[in-house]
């Protein structure tokens, strides 16, 4: 069978055995997808087979995300994955097929794994639209002026990982093409960096900080995936403030966010540089005043 042949069996593969279920309780949907695509790669015609320089070509990156996805789901054991490692695990999936394509010499090739990416992320933003409720994760599109059929990016921000974007070539499945018009809140922040780097877990704490929408989200903790929206809230328009007392304006701002974890307020002091104490005496002010206010109105 063909190289394509064999990226479309995989493709229907997928598309027929996915089920959230699936991936969240049985590991063998997500194990048999990327051995299949660790053997094409090994098959294809690849860029970065000429490559001289010592640096980490896609094709490596793309095996290490596979071998990843390998890894957090051992085929021996039936581990009941949680969502935002079942995402996670999905963005492996998708970015060792972005790296793959980019990576891949022959055009008919390149497109089939195009389309299995996109099918992947597919999936990806249906799981999040269903589970808003338990689990908030923010997603969307942005239009990037690079691409001629202005189909944009898909970004989201995984907890735990980082803000990762996809450029969405060739083949778009009806169930993102007819989403396009839920725009992305934010801008995309890569730095020098890519998905990679971030789901591979590659970029050192100060490298992240550099990169402070990055290092919000990709330094929260499980149990406050929630949290990330309003922690982004309070951080843009933090750097929104212009005024003599910006410092003290700000701490007065984060210290307002009573509900946050004390690791969201220490990592938004962190990126925007104001002082933990000023902050947490305001947050000791406000969570007083909350009290007062419920004990008033009889809502102990």
């Amino acid at each position: 069978m063909s190289s394509v042949g064999k990226i479309n069996e995989i493709r229907d593969y997928f598309t027929d055995n996915y089920s959230y279920t699936n991936i969240k309780h049985n590991n063998t949907l997500l194990n048999n997808v990327s051995s299949k695509l660790t053997d094409i790669i090994s098959e294809i015609k690849l860029k970065s087979e000429t490559n001289k320089n010592n640096e980490t070509t896609r094709k490596e990156s793309a095996l290490a995300e596979l071998d990843t996805v390998l890894e957090m789901n051992p085929i021996e054991e039936d581990v009941e994955n949680d969502f935002v490692k079942a995402i996670t695990d999905l963005g492996l999936l998708a970015d060792a097929c972005n790296n793959i394509a980019h990576d891949c010499k022959e055009y008919d090739v390149r497109n089939s794994i195009f389309r299995l990416k996109n099918i992947i992320i597919s999936s990806m933003k249906r799981e999040i639209d269903k589970n808003r409720k338990d689990i908030d994760i923010v997603d969307g599109f942005k239009t990037d002026g690079r691409l001629e059929d202005k189909r944009g990016t898909y970004v989201v921000d995984i907890p735990g990982i980082g803000q990762l974007s996809w450029h969405l070539e060739g083949y778009v499945p009806e169930a993102v093409r007819n989403d396009f018009n839920k725009e992305y809140p934010y801008e995309i922040e890569k730095g020098d960096f890519r998905n990679h780097d971030l789901l591979l877990m590659r970029i050192r704490s100060n490298q992240l900080e550099k990169i402070p929408h990055n290092y919000l989200v990709a330094n929260s903790q499980i149990g406050d995936e929630n949290e990330i929206r309003e922690v982004l809230e309070t951080y843009y328009s933090a750097t929104r403030v212009v005024d003599e007392n910006k410092n003290e304006i700000i701490c007065e701002k984060i210290g307002k966010k009573t509900n946050l974890s004390k690791a969201n307020i220490d990592n938004l002091t962190k990126v925007l540089r104001v002082s933990k104490e000023k902050v947490y005496n305001y947050r000791e002010r406000y969570i007083q005043e909350e009290n007062i206010e419920r004990e008033k109105y009889g809502n102990k």
